[in-house]
């Protein structure tokens, strides 16, 4: 079943090119955050890849949303979220409650969507600190239209 774009609002997340890989390759199968994102089943996330690549390099849908202890949500979902114990230990430090994003599958964007294409579309666009919500994604449709054209 091929991604749809045209769904309800969508979100766009600030992620480490690392974790961007391993989304788009498979083997990062959650990820993980400190505050509650407002999703479900079926819902698109967008990934922002921050510096170096300061592009939109592709998106995944929600499968579930988990929310636990940190303890707990090591448990659940630790092999799968591409991160060392320590590292999710690190991460979860001082939270009661962690969130873990569960991918049901992702699509990598042939021509990723860099800042400077944006900010021409935009130009109020920056890098975000955590996610933003988009309406319908307006932001990006245009790209990821041509980009399916070109797959």
């Amino acid at each position: 079943m091929p991604i749809d774009y045209s769904m309800r609002d969508s979100l766009l997340i600030s992620v480490k090119p690392r974790f961007s890989e391993g989304i788009l390759d498979g083997s990062k199968t959650v990820e993980l955050r400190r505050l509650r994102p407002n999703l479900i089943k079926g819902d698109t996330v967008y990934l922002y890849s921050t510096s170096p690549a300061m592009q939109i390099s592709g998106c995944f849908i929600v499968d579930d949303l988990i929310a636990a202890a940190p303890q707990s949500l090591w448990g659940k979902v630790g092999p799968r979220c591409g991160v060392s114990e320590a590292e999710f230990a690190n991460y979860f430090q001082g939270c009661g409650l962690g969130y873990a994003i569960v991918i049901a599958k992702s699509h990598r964007i042939k021509n990723p969507i860099g800042i400077n294409q944006l900010r021409k579309i935009d130009p109020k666009f920056h890098p975000l600190q955590g996610y933003l919500y988009l309406k319908a994604p307006r932001l990006i449709t245009p790209y990821l239209i041509a980009s399916k054209r070109a797959a």
